[in-house]
């Protein structure tokens, strides 16, 4: 896609910031007279429209679907879970964080410096008390003391 003027561009990530064309147009620095149609005809271009899909799979890539966002949203599942007495959806939330890092380590990244060492706690936590609460024993981690 061809580069877009810096106006366009700076309309397109404040629109992925807040989705409003008008709000958007002003804070691309249109004037505030004509932000309202500004941003109507702009949403109307292709190339915009393009642009903010590029923008908002971009943002949902380094935000939503990062690995350590992955984990903490089942980390709220898996406590939801156990406070609601469903062990076995507790136990497919920990399933889930397993796959996770374990593709991390298969692509070789190091997972390490792709999970906060709070995620990682986090789902050492929850494999235990997993184990704790079926009866098993307590999971063995590689480098664990």
């Amino acid at each position: 896609m061809p580069a877009l003027k810096p106006t366009y561009e700076a309309f397109c990530h404040a629109y992925v910031a807040i989705p409003n064309a008008s709000l958007a147009a002003r804070s691309a620095g249109f004037a505030l007279e004509h932000a309202n149609q500004q941003g109507y005809r702009l949403m109307r271009r292709a190339a915009i429209q393009g642009r903010i899909a590029e923008l908002r799979a971009a943002l949902a890539e380094r935000e939503c679907l990062a690995p350590g966002a992955l984990l903490s949203k089942l980390e709220t599942a898996f406590h939801a879970a156990i406070k609601k007495d469903q062990p076995a959806a507790a136990a497919r939330v920990v399933e889930a964080q397993a796959k996770i890092v374990g593709a991390l380590a298969k692509s070789g990244a190091d997972i390490g410096a792709s999970l906060d060492g709070q995620a990682l706690a986090q789902t050492r936590a929850a494999l235990e008390s997993v184990a704790k609460q079926l009866g098993l024993a307590a999971p063995r981690y590689e480098g664990a003391a």
